[in-house]
């Protein structure tokens, strides 16, 4: 919920507050709920793309690399799925930007 206050405020703010919690190691206590950190990866995902779409590539790329680190903690049977559709889509995206950069 603080990540998505500090989204609604100031991007750079929620940034701090997700490299702040990722540097604190919450999410890897075997009892932090998975809902929450479901939650985070969605968010941290969303705003990564929304960043590509953005023409804020290294913003993209570091908010999309929050959301795979906080995935290796995720403990639901839907993690390799989940895995493979973020894998997809980022390898899509990454090269639709590059060929638009390129042209």
């Amino acid at each position: 919920m603080v990540i998505s206050t500090a989204l609604a405020y100031d991007q750079s703010e929620a940034f701090d507050c997700l490299e702040w919690m990722i540097n604190q190691r919450l999410y890897q206590k075997h009892n932090y709920p998975q809902n929450e950190l479901y939650y985070l990866i969605v968010v941290t995902w969303n705003e990564g793309i929304t960043c590509y779409f953005g023409n804020q590539k290294l913003k993209g790329e570091a908010w999309c690399k929050y959301s795979f680190s906080l995935l290796n903690y995720y403990r639901q049977e839907n993690k390799a799925q989940l895995k493979e559709q973020m894998d997809k889509a980022y390898r899509m995206f990454s090269t639709q930007k590059e060929t638009e950069t390129d042209a």
